[in-house]
């Protein structure tokens, strides 16, 4: 019976707690609900009274570098008010946000009524000094700052704020002081609650004792689970570690084929690999030899972690130690006895200068070929497993595609090369020929090749730019391959209509060299070099800088040899007449800018050669 009663007790004492425990809890949900709401409205006056600091600050900032303005003259000092009439953060946005802030209360927006007016007043009067300050000089807008008007409307904003900030701390006393009250309820509640909670609590003690027997029972059988649980942990552990090495060795061949894609230099990428052979397995030096499949050499084009400079220097024979070996046998060769290897003198002399007990090695293999071997070494032994030698040869495999990637890279860079001479050759071959077929202009292309070239590098064209330059300058004449040699090679002066036929010949360059994708930067030349400034050239009467640069400083050198040099139906004049009628033409038929940096050019090389002599 009296377990009974206990028992019941133990209940009642339990339910009662909980009881009290909803009640207090609503009570202080209540409470502190009140308590928040009184917060929120101390930090809103708080806000407010921070931008009533915030507006008075700028006010006083701007009025203060617009004197420093007016007594240095150094605009530095309008940066403050410059900041007022910032739209983003300035006394607009500001008077904005305490219009927003105070939407509720009458009195403050009557106040932001009143303060509007008076600071568009202040930094009108603000404007007029500076703008003053900046037409009439310090004396004019010292006169004006010194006047009450800037004075008076700046004290009426600092009122008006002053007024608006002993509304908001009235309004900030009252509602902490609500709010320390509901505080102060909410804790005395809490506490006398929690007294109550415990009391009932401590009353349902033997009930609650007998369930905690139970519970210690099962805790026994959770501790055993727990072992059990712990041992499946160390065995995930130790899977995650596999996997986190195996994702490791994945960032290390990604880092090498982001290595091969984004170098050129062959040397770069397998830098690449012997960082990430470093990093990943543990060894204490790494090097790279490529194979020279002419002399059977093995030769060292990478190394890290060498003690000895010698090392980067190294060059062994296909059987030559560990590294050798592996090269000749095609295969991975392990050395954990390295005295037991057979090696030439330089390369033992090597090994002890690094101090090795260990050499790991294998071929680099690309497409069936041997182009190198990786070989790494520890100065301790060690004994490499399967999952390590896998990883190794994985990027041994790296490396091949590396120097292999390099090699083509290489091949393709001669290969294009190779391409451009041969082109060059052959502009220069077709230019020859059109000398061959006049005899009267025979080195005319090369001179003025030569010149229009030192005229355009003054003129700031590119390298790329100037190639186009001299294939132009090379074949500015093509298209007379068009023209009869009646009329090209005529002792006589022409008629009109052979004329025009001869005038046909940019036409015939455009046409011929156009449809080739590889000479058409260099059409500028061939086809608009007898065009004239003024529009009165030929085929198509362009004029000034419709006229492309390269052909106008091209027809400057073209006149100029041209009119130097013997014809079947004239002989060459004077160098002072030619200069003088290319000055005479200026703007005419030459542009003047070609004219004058044409002028220059030759004023540079008299110099150099009376220098010379």
């Amino acid at each position: 019976m009296k377990k009974f009663v206990l028992q019941q007790l133990s209940k009642i004492g339990f339910g009662l707690a909980i009881l009290l425990l909803i009640a207090v809890g609503i009570y202080a949900t209540v409470s502190f609900r009140v308590f928040t709401a009184s917060s929120n409205e101390v930090n809103h006056t708080i806000a407010v009274m921070n931008k009533l600091d915030s507006a008075l600050t700028l006010m006083i900032d701007a009025e203060t570098g617009q004197r420093g303005y007016i007594i240095s003259g150094d605009e530095k000092f309008l940066d403050p008010y410059n900041i007022v009439l910032s739209p983003e953060n300035g006394i607009d946005q500001t008077l904005q946000d305490l219009r927003q802030l105070t939407i509720d209360n009458p009195k403050q927006q009557k106040s932001i009524d009143e303060l509007i007016p008076l600071v568009a007043k202040k930094i009108k009067f603000m404007q007029d000094t500076i703008t003053m300050r900046k037409i009439d000089g310090f004396e004019a807008a010292q006169k004006l700052v010194l006047t009450d008007s800037g004075k008076e409307t700046m004290d009426s904003i600092r009122q008006v704020i002053t007024a608006m900030k002993d509304e908001e701390t009235n309004l900030l006393k009252t509602r902490s002081d609500l709010s320390a009250v509901s505080l102060q309820r909410a804790i005395w509640v809490i506490a006398i609650g929690a007294f109550l909670t415990l009391l009932f609590l401590f009353l349902s003690f033997f009930l609650v004792d007998k369930e905690v027997r139970v519970r210690r029972k099962a805790e026994a059988s959770l501790l055993v689970s727990n072992t059990e649980l712990d041992q499946r942990l160390e065995q995930l552990d130790s899977a995650k570690g596999k996997i986190e090495q195996q994702l490791q060795r994945l960032d290390s061949l990604h880092a090498i084929d982001l290595a091969i894609l984004g170098a050129t230099d062959v040397r770069l990428a397998l830098k690449t690999v012997l960082h990430e052979v470093s990093d990943r397995l543990g060894i204490d030096i790494a090097y790279v030899f490529l194979f020279n499949s002419e002399t059977l050499d093995l030769t060292v084009v990478g190394v890290t972690g060498n003690l000895s400079p010698k090392t980067r220097n190294m060059s062994i024979r296909l059987g030559d130690g560990t590294a050798g070996k592996a090269a000749l046998e095609r295969k991975t060769v392990i050395s954990l006895d390295l005295a037991a290897v057979e090696r030439s003198d330089s390369l033992s002399a090597t090994v002890a200068a690094e101090h090795l007990q260990t050499v790991v090695a294998t071929p680099l293999i690309a497409k069936g070929v041997l182009v190198g071997v990786l070989s790494v070494g520890f100065r301790s032994l060690f004994t490499p497993d399967q999952d390590w030698l896998d990883f190794f040869e994985a990027l041994a495999s790296q490396a091949a595609m590396a120097v292999d990637s390099g090699n083509s890279f290489a091949d393709l860079q001669r290969s294009n090369l190779n391409l451009k001479l041969a082109y060059d050759t052959t502009i220069e071959g077709w230019s020859h020929a059109l000398d061959l077929r006049d005899k009267e202009t025979e080195g005319h292309t090369l001179r003025v090749t030569e010149m229009t070239l030192k005229l355009a590098r003054m003129a700031g064209m590119t390298d790329t730019e100037l190639v186009h330059v001299r294939r132009g300058a090379l074949l500015h004449d093509i298209g007379k391959m068009g023209v009869p040699d009646t009329i090209l090679l005529k002792p006589d002066k022409l008629t009109d209509a052979e004329w025009k036929i001869m005038r046909m010949h940019p036409t015939y360059a455009n046409e011929l060299i156009s449809p080739i994708a590889f000479l058409h930067p260099a059409l500028d030349i061939p086809y608009c070099h007898h065009e004239k400034w003024d529009g009165s050239g030929y085929p198509n009467g362009l004029k000034g800088e419709q006229i492309p640069l390269a052909a106008r400083y091209f027809a400057v050198v073209d006149v100029w040899d041209a009119l130097r040099s013997d014809r079947p139906y004239r002989k060459g004049w004077p160098e002072g007449k030619v200069l003088e009628y290319i000055r005479d033409n200026s703007g005419s038929h030459f542009d003047p800018k070609a004219v004058d940096a044409f002028f220059e050019l030759l004023k540079e090389e008299k110099e150099q050669t009376r220098s010379a002599g």
